[in-house]
């Protein structure tokens, strides 16, 4: 395939320059597809349409299934099966534990899976390859013991894990808390198609902070992805404070359900950064991906056997003080993770400068020249 237009960067072999910083357009703000050139739209929309709209139907089915129990419990279940203790808790734990068996292996085998199976024309192939040169992409490297090491001694994994073990851990989450504190109410009573459709509105600003947080992070905040999930963790706790106080004025109690959602619609902006932060290491990027997820449902199989309480409910004061505290440290190491990223990102633009500067003085032909595009964080 021909690769004619500026935006795919043709490749000069004599010189093998990889990438130059692109200019781009104002319409790029708005979608960032917008500027690129046709061949590349047309891959960049088969790709959306067919694996995003695949993630985003399996998402909805695991979020389905993850929450069904909850509507059930307060629409008659809870009377109709005795559940008075904290049956309601160990049932979201038995589908946490399934959940977590799989997730390791799953992104393991994702690194594994041929490309032909999903994209089977060849042209689109060679475009998507070359996408990935000029964004310094790597090929797939085998798990050696090197490799693993190198992996298991950097701070990745780790303090990416913390940060997304603390996001996800650190708001009520799949707990019913809205509808208890419904189903609890005496003045006034609300019905059954009220306690289950009231409580959308969480999910409803979630799903209108999600996509705000992406828009902004990739637009006004050109590529930094640390202010929104400050944001989403204040929110978080000046929410879940005025809960566990639980004595404030019934519209404020409302408002801070609410609005509670803008704190869980952090995780694709989480995991866009925890891929740009592993971009360089396929490998390591499945590996962290997949601890991520795997150690965020290990806590939330056991956690809210001890902080959601069924027996608590409405007043969950140790959840609310709980996710409070598991939003501060998400604050903390969301600088953290910032600041090493930033001296790692220092380092390894010195190091290309260093190379740049050997290259020019040895004037070797047939040299590779990098330019990579700086991720801000």
């Amino acid at each position: 395939m021909s690769l004619k237009s500026p935006a795919e960067a043709h490749v000069d072999p004599a010189t093998q320059i990889i990438q130059k910083e692109p200019k781009r357009k104002w319409v790029s703000y708005i979608w960032d597809t917008f500027d690129k050139s046709p061949e590349e739209r047309r891959l960049l929309f088969k790709l959306d349409s067919a694996i995003l709209t695949f993630a985003s139907l399996g998402y909805f089915i695991k979020y389905l299934d993850q929450i069904n129990i909850n509507n059930a419990f307060v629409s008659g279940m809870k009377e109709d099966l005795g559940m008075y203790g904290n049956e309601l808790n160990y049932m979201q734990t038995c589908w946490n534990i399934g959940y977590v068996i799989g997730e390791i292996p799953s992104n393991i085998l994702l690194t594994r899976v041929k490309p032909r199976y999903w994209i089977p024309a060849m042209e689109e192939v060679n475009l998507a390859q070359t996408r990935m040169k000029l964004e310094g992409r790597r090929n797939r490297e085998p798990y050696t013991k090197s490799k693993l090491k190198k992996i298991f001694s950097s701070w990745h994994i780790y303090l990416l894990t913390l940060l997304y073990v603390c996001f996800n851990n650190g708001a009520a989450g799949s707990q019913p808390i809205f509808q208890q504190f419904l189903k609890h109410s005496k003045d006034p009573v609300y019905s059954i198609s009220q306690i289950n459709s009231i409580p959308t509105t969480t999910p409803a600003v979630q799903v209108v902070t999600t996509l705000a947080y992406a828009w902004i992070s990739d637009t006004v905040l050109n590529g930094s992805r640390w202010p929104p999930v400050v944001f989403g963790a204040c929110v978080n706790i000046i929410s879940y404070v005025s809960l566990a106080v639980w004595d404030i004025p019934m519209g404020w109690k409302w408002t801070c359900y609410i609005i509670s959602g803008a704190g869980f619609g952090l995780s694709g902006l989480l995991m866009a950064w925890a891929h740009e932060i592993c971009s360089e290491d396929n490998e390591e990027r499945s590996l962290v991906i997949g601890s991520m997820n795997e150690m965020a449902y290990v806590f939330q199989a056991w956690l809210p056997l001890v902080v959601w309480q069924q027996v608590d409910g409405p007043e969950y004061r140790k959840g609310f003080i709980t996710v409070t505290v598991l939003s501060v440290i998400l604050i903390i190491s969301t600088f953290v993770v910032r600041f090493l990223h930033n001296r790692e990102k220092l380092r390894q633009g010195n190091q290309i400068q260093e190379a740049e500067t050997e290259d020019h003085s040895s004037d070797s032909p047939g040299r590779i020249s990098i330019e990579t595009k700086p991720i801000k964080s």
